[in-house]
Formats: C-alpha cells, structure tokens, sequence
C-alpha cells in the first residue's frame, strides 16, 4: 500500500517534475502499479504415478512459494500419468527450483525439473 500512495503523490501532485515527461518512467510506474504477480511455472518429470500434489508442495515449498500444483492426468483414464506443473509467484523461486531440485528424489524416482516450455524469459 506504501508503494502505491508513494506512486501516486510522485505522478499525480508532481505532474510538472521532468522525469515524469520521459515516457519510459511513466510506463514503468504504469507498470508496477497494475501488474499483477507474474507467476512462473517449472515442469517437473519422472514422476511416480502415485505422487500426490501435496508431496509436490512439501517438495517445492521450502524454495520459495507454491501458488498451485498441476498434475498431469492420462486423458482417458484420468489418473495420474508423470509429470506435473508447480507453479510460483516469484520467478527466483522457480530458477532456484530448477537449479537445485533437479536430480533430487521424490517418492523413489529421481525428478527433472525444468522451466515450463510455454516460458518467456
């Protein structure tokens, strides 16, 4: 809330300030007052068909924090088939994610994580 009165008294009551005409401050400002949390997604593989999204949480969790866990389902027969998508609010979670749980093991298969294909840096 800070943030935002301090962007506000420094746009609107300073309207007259030089550094507000460059258009590059005002998008920025722009920015950080309607963004939302940009959530990023790791892909993470070989995984037990009987691993839960909550070992996934308790797994992941301790990087940073999990917004959701996606677990991949066999289209047909719905269960689960391997794979999953953890997601996180902060994208230095999720490199950190990668970085440090690859390798790891959860429920005696050793995992790979990457971040998601659909990724933009």
């Amino acid at each position: 809330n800070f943030l935002i009165i301090f962007i506000f008294h420094f746009v609107f009551l300073l309207p007259t300030s030089s550094i507000l005409r460059n258009e590059n401050v005002q998008q920025t400002l722009h920015n950080m007052t309607t963004r939302k949390f940009e959530l990023i997604e790791v892909y993470v593989g070989n995984l037990a068909f009987t691993t839960r999204s909550t070992h996934l949480r308790h797994h992941f969790q301790h990087l940073g924090p999990v917004v959701q866990v996606h677990i991949g389902l066999d289209r047909n027969k719905k269960t689960p088939c391997g794979f999953a998508f953890v997601e996180y609010r902060h994208r230095i979670d999720a490199l950190s994610a990668v970085v440090n749980l690859t390798g790891t093991k959860l429920d005696g298969r050793v995992i790979r994580v990457e971040l998601d294909a659909g990724f933009k840096p």
